[in-house]
């Protein structure tokens, strides 16, 4: 027609942008569908599961992790968001050379130190110029780690940026230091002698800090239960409350490793799960495992730190935490294990970087040396302390009796399955464990549709993470006697906290909300509801199941009331045809049943009666004397002959009294 352009363009064909449009938004919402439908059925999956964990059989425990791996997946590709953690691994800087020079100027020290610390181990010097030395070299060390963060540490902007991490820590406060004296209500006498032989090392009592405690490593490795009886003295307090606040240190690693991961969300939703997590409170009321399993933590989160930042700083504290992993309960020991493995699969994948990182390695095996030199002597004289518990502990292999390859194959079948059944349904294995299962229905779905969202994450630090687990469920777990045991599978708890809140913030990170107040709206909704549902609802339950549900122990119940006598009587255990009663401590005794009301009698004065026919040269004032249930019927008219004014108690046990206890002021 005439005026009209010559070339005029076509008109939109606005329809069809508009349905682009609702298809691109719906497109958008499918992880959170999945999410929703995988959780869904998961919880339906794992309220199947029966104690012999048959997870093949669960259809909707694998439709369940199926569709969470779906939604990881899409959402990985839909988005085409690169790994934050990786991509700093990538734009991370080579060290400063300058400080490279000091340090190595401080590691040619280190290791000259190191020799002459071997030298003198190996001719048995002085232990008192060993250990000096020793000492003088961790001084060099952390010196070392000042320098590598001088200047490099901004306190007001990790406060301003990290704040919320307070949340999960005063929840951990609460659920580790409450009722810290009365529960759990049963100590296996294990946990009290390792705490005994630290506080043997602060009393003077031993004749080398390198000198082999209750369990055979070095008693010096023993931080926190020194802590505590420095902060307590040797109480009850003081047996429980280092443990207890190395407890809480691991939520605080859980956040950190968390964050440097997925995020934020990820890291404060982890760590509050944790602070909640039963078996986590339980072990780590007391001794050797908590810790061993929270020095295992604190390596990978310094591992991933010198990783991503690559600052000669975490790579020295990740040696130093790998060496003092070798002064814990063996299970500790996973943890450098993973970090290794994991190191040489991310090397393989980006040499570049590791090149970058030329300095880090090394630093962090000299730094490890320092732990190990000192035990090297004795290592090579008796292989055995080499591998502490491995002859008692592990089925697979036994330094005495070499690799059983026919128990190595028949591990990755039942056996591994029901070490990763302590999880879900199946329960512990030992005498020292706690509630069964290790985790709430609910923190279940969380954790299957957080391990699909670490298997669909690629080669980051991700593989640290899945290695990490494994190999606790395998060398702990399956290679091991009658799996599981919870004293064991612990140190695989944090980072299932960790794939749980990684599982949480991405059911948040799927609703796509706008704004920045509508996303912390929905952040601060989910830590109320896991403080809720999790930490506060777990630790109810786990304190009405040690306080009301399990039975007290025999020697629990003694040490209990013995306590409440107070230390103004001499107490007399009549031991006659009851052994196990025994107060024998000589020649590095360690009587079970006194191990477990240990921590209750420790300031009070125990005697032991071998025969009753001593009864009558008992010291002069005010005293109690316990007759053993066996010895009730013939041995208390004896003693009330000889002392009519004599007040008795009994003390209620299952199946009728326990003892009884005669009073004589």
């Amino acid at each position: 027609p005439h005026g009209a352009p010559a070339d005029s363009p076509p008109a939109p064909a606005a329809p069809r942008i508009l349905a682009r449009r609702v298809v691109s938004t719906a497109a958008a919402f499918v992880p959170l569908a999945l999410y929703a439908a995988a959780l869904v059925l998961t919880r339906r999956g794992v309220l199947q599961l029966d104690a012999e964990f048959h997870p093949e059989r669960d259809v909707p425990l694998l439709l369940g992790f199926g569709l969470a791996l779906a939604a990881a997946l899409w959402d990985r590709v839909a988005t085409r968001r690169k790994d934050p953690y990786w991509q700093a691994v990538l734009a991370a800087p080579a060290e400063d050379r300058r400080l490279l020079l000091a340090l190595l100027g401080g590691s040619a020290a280190l290791a000259a130190g190191l020799a002459l610390l071997y030298r003198w181990r190996t001719a048995k010097a002085s232990e008192t110029d060993s250990a000096c030395l020793w000492a003088a070299l961790h001084v060099l060390v952390f010196a070392m780690v000042a320098a590598s963060f001088r200047g490099r540490v901004r306190l007001r902007e990790a406060a301003r940026a990290h704040w919320p991490v307070a949340v999960p820590l005063g929840a951990a406060c609460v659920t580790h230091l409450y009722r810290l004296l009365d529960v759990p209500t049963n100590i296996h006498f294990d946990f009290v002698y390792t705490s005994v032989s630290a506080l043997e090392l602060l009393d003077g009592r031993l004749q080398s800090i390198f000198q082999p405690g209750f369990v055979p490593v070095p008693v010096v490795g023993l931080l926190p239960e020194m802590a505590g009886f420095l902060l307590a003295g040797p109480t009850e307090t003081g047996f429980r409350l280092g443990p207890a606040l190395a407890g809480i240190s691991g939520v605080l690693a859980v956040y950190i490793l968390g964050t440097a991961w997925r995020g934020r969300a990820t890291g404060l939703l982890g760590a509050i799960f944790l602070a909640g997590a039963v078996p986590w409170i339980h072990f780590n009321r007391m001794s050797a495992t908590g810790v061993s399993a929270v020095a295992g933590l604190w390596l990978l989160v310094f591992f991933a730190l010198a990783l991503k930042t690559n600052r000669a700083g975490w790579w020295l504290l990740g040696g130093w935490v790998a060496g003092w992993c070798f002064y814990l309960w063996p299970a500790s020991r996973v943890a450098p294990v993973a970090c290794f493995l994991a190191g040489i699969v991310l090397a393989l994948r980006s040499p570049r970087a590791t090149a970058r990182r030329w300095a880090g390695p090394p630093l962090m095996a000299l730094v490890f040396l320092l732990w190990i030199v000192p035990l090297l002597p004795l290592w090579i004289a008796l292989p055995n302390y080499a591998m502490p518990r491995a002859q008692e502990s592990l089925e697979v292999y036994k330094p005495q009796g070499g690799l059983n390859h026919e128990r190595l194959r028949a591990s990755f079948g039942r056996p591994l399955a029901m070490s990763a059944g302590w999880f879900f349904a199946t329960p512990d294995q030992s005498s020292q464990g706690s509630m069964s299962p290790a985790l709430n229905t609910t923190e279940a779905a969380l954790f299957v549709a957080g391990v699909a969202i670490a298997l669909a994450a690629g080669f980051s630090l991700n593989v640290l993470l899945v290695l990490y687990v494994g190999l606790v469920l395998l060398v702990l777990g399956a290679f091991a006697g009658s799996p599981p045991w919870y004293t064991r599978m612990l140190p695989s708890l944090p980072i299932a906290c960790a794939f749980m809140g990684a599982a949480a913030a991405s059911v948040l990170d799927s609703l796509r909300l706008p704004g920045w107040r509508l996303r912390a709206a929905a952040l601060a909704a989910a830590v109320a509801a896991a403080l809720s549902f999790s930490t506060a609802a777990n630790l109810k339950h786990y304190v009405a199941y040690e306080s009301q549900q399990r039975p007290m122990w025999e020697a629990t119940a003694l040490g209990r009331r013995l306590r409440t006598l107070g230390p103004g009587r001499t107490v007399y255990l009549v031991s006659t045809n009851r052994p196990d009663w025994s107060l024998n401590v000589q020649n590095g005794g360690r009587p079970p049943r006194l191990g477990e009301m240990l921590p209750y009698v420790w300031n009070l004065h125990l005697v032991e009666i071998p025969e009753l026919g001593e009864g009558a040269v008992l010291a002069a004032g005010p005293k109690a004397i316990v007759v053993p249930r066996e010895r009730i019927a013939t041995d208390v008219p004896r003693l009330l002959a000889a002392w009519p004014q004599a007040r008795v108690e009994e003390l209620p046990g299952v199946g009728g009294p326990w003892a009884q206890i005669l009073l004589i002021d």
